[in-house]
C-alpha cells in the first residue's frame, strides 16, 4: 500500500511539473524530472523490468502518437514548442510517467476493462482540462475534449493489457530459466 501511494504521488509530481514547466516556457525541467522519476521506477521494479519497459513503450507510441494526431489536427494547442510535427515533448514525458501507474498504483484496475475506459473517459479530459487552466496547452472545444476521451479510452485500457501479457511473459521466461 506505502509503494502504490509513492507511486501515485510520483506520478502527480510528475504531472504538476510536466504542466507548470511547461506554462512557464521551461518544459525541459519536467521531462527530465519525469525522466529522473522514470529512472528511479525502473530501478526499484528491476525485476519486472520488461514488463515495465513494455507498458512504457507502449504508453509513448500509442499515447503520445495520439495526442500527437489531436495536435495535428488542431485539437489540442500548444503555445510552446513542439517535437517536429508531433505534440509537445513533456506530453512524451506525462505518458511515461502515467505508465509507471499501471501495475502499481492503479494496478487495481487489471481485469476490469470498463473502469479503465472509464477512468480513460473522465480522466483524460480532466487532466488535459486542468492542464490548460494552468497554461500548457489548449483543448479546442467539445471536439478537442472528445479527442481527448477517445486518446484515453483506447489507450487506459491498452496499457493494462499490455501489462498483462508482458507479465505472462515475464513469469514464463523466469520459470524457464
Amino acid at each position: 500500500m506505502k509503494a502504490n501511494v509513492i507511486n501515485f504521488l510520483g506520478f502527480e509530481f510528475c504531472w504538476f511539473a510536466c504542466v507548470l514547466s511547461a506554462a512557464y516556457s521551461l518544459a525541459a525541467v519536467g521531462v527530465v524530472l519525469a525522466c529522473v522519476w522514470m529512472a528511479m521506477h525502473l530501478y526499484l521494479h528491476r525485476e519486472f523490468l520488461e514488463s515495465e519497459l513494455s507498458v512504457a513503450g507502449v504508453a509513448v507510441v500509442v499515447g503520445f502518437g495520439m495526442d500527437s494526431l489531436l495536435f495535428k489536427l488542431q485539437l489540442l494547442e500548444s503555445p510552446h514548442e513542439r517535437l517536429w510535427a508531433l505534440g509537445p515533448l513533456w506530453l512524451m514525458a506525462l505518458w511515461l510517467s502515467f505508465a509507471t501507474t499501471i501495475r502499481h498504483s492503479l494496478g487495481w484496475l487489471t481485469g476490469r476493462p470498463v473502469l479503465q475506459v472509464l477512468l480513460g473517459l473522465v480522466g483524460g479530459p480532466l487532466a488535459y482540462l486542468g492542464g490548460e487552466s494552468l497554461g500548457a496547452l489548449t483543448v479546442n472545444g467539445l471536439w478537442g475534449t472528445v479527442g481527448v476521451m477517445v486518446v484515453y479510452s483506447v489507450t487506459v485500457p491498452a496499457l493494462f493489457l499490455t501489462a498483462i501479457v508482458a507479465s505472462a511473459k515475464g513469469s514464463a521466461i523466469r520459470e524457464a530459466t
